[in-house]
């Protein structure tokens, strides 16, 4: 896979750039003493906040549609999704008793991931997502200090309804979730890689 990071923000630097990665979408706010960033929403107010910049678009030299990979550390909000928006529309949600499911938006289906987790308000998780400039997608979410408690998925979506709209695409990356809540991120990397080990 050999992954390279092409950017990479902490908390304190989301801030310091005025969240201007993250666009409009919840209000914010830099927790200092927490060390980390919040984005929250009123009741009836849900969050959806793209990221400015798409994926492929960071780094020297990178191709529209290149193998791109997000990582975030998060504490959840309610509702919490995390989605890939471009000819087709793809993400995670947590939906069903806080456990990852992966969801396409056009064909208005979804599957469960593989593992036994669940989010719970009060933890730090990790979600990374990575497709390839062929349509593979592989995806897992773990538990912070706890490797052991994590859900993955993978798949060809080149071999779904529309696949060709998976091949050599350009992602934009969103975070959505449901008012009356707060969505606490650490940090959030970005990478580009050659494509998965078969």
């Amino acid at each position: 896979m050999e992954p390279q990071e092409v950017i990479s923000e902490n908390a304190l630097a989301i801030a310091e750039n005025e969240t201007g990665q993250f666009g409009p979408g919840a209000d914010k706010n830099y927790n200092a003493a927490d060390g980390v960033f919040e984005f929250f929403a009123g009741e009836g107010e849900n969050a959806w906040m793209p990221l400015n910049t798409l994926p492929d678009e960071y780094g020297d030299g990178r191709e529209a549609g290149s193998p791109q990979t997000i990582l975030i550390k998060f504490k959840p909000a309610d509702r919490l999704m995390f989605d890939f928006m471009g000819p087709n529309e793809f993400g995670i949600d947590f939906w069903e008793e806080n456990k990852p499911s992966l969801f396409w938006f056009i064909e208005a289906y979804k599957e469960p991931f593989e593992g036994e987790l669940a989010l719970q308000a009060d933890a730090w998780y990790y979600t990374l997502m990575a497709i390839d400039s062929e349509g593979n997608f592989r995806s897992i979410v773990w538990e912070d200090g706890n490797a052991n408690n994590r859900a993955t998925y993978g798949g060809n979506f080149a071999e779904r309804d529309n696949g060709g709209g998976y091949i050599n695409q350009p992602w934009k990356f969103i975070i959505g979730f449901q008012g009356a809540s707060t969505l606490s991120v650490e940090e959030y990397r970005i990478f580009t890689f050659n494509g998965f080990a078969q």
